[in-house]
């Protein structure tokens, strides 16, 4: 199994980016998750976040720093990137969300954490 690679995007006003699931994904199915998905055998996880995320949101993401490494993802965060959120066709809704409201969201696994421990750092 190919590891993931993930991105935790927040914005000038500590909102994390979320995409919701398609209903028809084989993982975690309507649920809301980071931009991210698997790394190609030629690519690092860094460049494959970069291309995961483009592909799924258009944004173009640069500056990452590694927040945290898992057995099945590493996991970057980004406060520098540009453009505007238009999904493609693995999800069906975005919101930016803010640490207060996140609990209001059936996120996947881990997120939730990984928000707190990145809130903790600035």
């Amino acid at each position: 199994m190919s590891k993931g690679a993930a991105i935790m995007i927040v914005d000038a006003l500590d909102r994390l980016l979320l995409l919701k699931r398609h209903p028809i994904s084989i993982w975690m199915p309507e649920k809301w998750g980071l931009p991210g998905g698997r790394v190609e055998p030629d690519e690092i996880s860094e460049s494959a976040a970069i291309r995961e995320t483009r592909e799924e949101t258009t944004l173009e993401v640069a500056n990452l720093a590694k927040a945290k490494e898992v057995e099945t993802a590493d996991i970057f965060y980004t406060r520098d990137y540009t453009g505007t959120v238009k999904l493609d066709h693995e999800h069906t809704d975005w919101v930016w969300v803010r640490w207060e409201s996140i609990g209001e969201y059936d996120v996947v696994p881990g997120v939730v954490d990984l928000f707190e421990e990145l809130i903790g750092v600035y």
